[in-house]
């Protein structure tokens, strides 16, 4: 399934991305880049840098993602996993694994 994504942050632009599955949690991190997770048997992150058509796939959580929270420069996701990884928006790295819940991460 593809669907497209409109920014109407800065300048217009549209940029094509290619879900096969739930996107579950869209986070805006500057006026230049979006954050979008997905669910189900696709436990990723994808940050999109919309002035530059850049995306980047950030992999780590073994089950689907279902929070996303951003704050200078860092993102933060949860999910089905239980862990919770705070990432570079710039490299996709994570920079740190919180581990210890018994429950999903549904926000964070």
């Amino acid at each position: 399934m593809s669907s497209e994504l409109t920014s109407r942050l800065g300048s217009s632009s549209v940029i094509n991305i290619e879900h096969r599955y739930l996107v579950t949690a869209i986070k805006i991190l500057s006026p230049s880049s979006i954050a979008i997770s997905c669910a189900d048997v696709s436990p990723y992150v994808y940050i999109y840098h919309l002035d530059s058509g850049k995306r980047i796939h950030c992999s780590g959580h073994s089950k689907g993602v279902w929070a996303l929270s951003s704050l200078e420069g860092l993102l933060v996701s949860g999910g089905v996993d239980t862990n919770i990884k705070i990432w570079n928006t710039t490299s996709g790295s994570v920079l740190q694994l919180m581990m210890g819940s018994n429950l999903m991460i549904s926000h964070c």
